[in-house]
């Protein structure tokens, strides 16, 4: 679905590395008023699951993580581009 993107693996092996840095747990206060999201937002980050695409360049960024493209999974990228190439595609032409 576009608009959503979730972490790949390795790139939950990165944000995990940066946030034991800075010795936030998974779901720390500070982290979720930062990223001004919820814990269970942060639970299902953590799970891989798709969370709204704001919220996930927001998680990545309350850790200092700016090249947030670096931690999604490829494939739901591919799977967006996809999804916006067929909705383009039913745009009619005004001629």
């Amino acid at each position: 679905m576009a608009g959503l993107l979730r972490a790949s693996e390795e790139g939950l092996k990165i944000i995990d590395m940066v946030r034991r840095n800075l010795g936030w747990n998974k779901s720390e206060d500070i982290w979720c008023k930062v990223a001004l999201t919820s814990k269970a937002t942060l639970r299902r980050f953590w799970a891989q699951n798709r969370i709204r695409r704001e919220t996930f360049i927001d998680i990545c960024k309350a850790v200092g993580i700016n090249n947030w493209e670096d931690i999604i999974e490829r494939n739901d990228i591919k799977e967006t581009e996809l999804l916006l190439a067929a909705a383009i595609a039913d745009i009619p032409l005004d001629n």
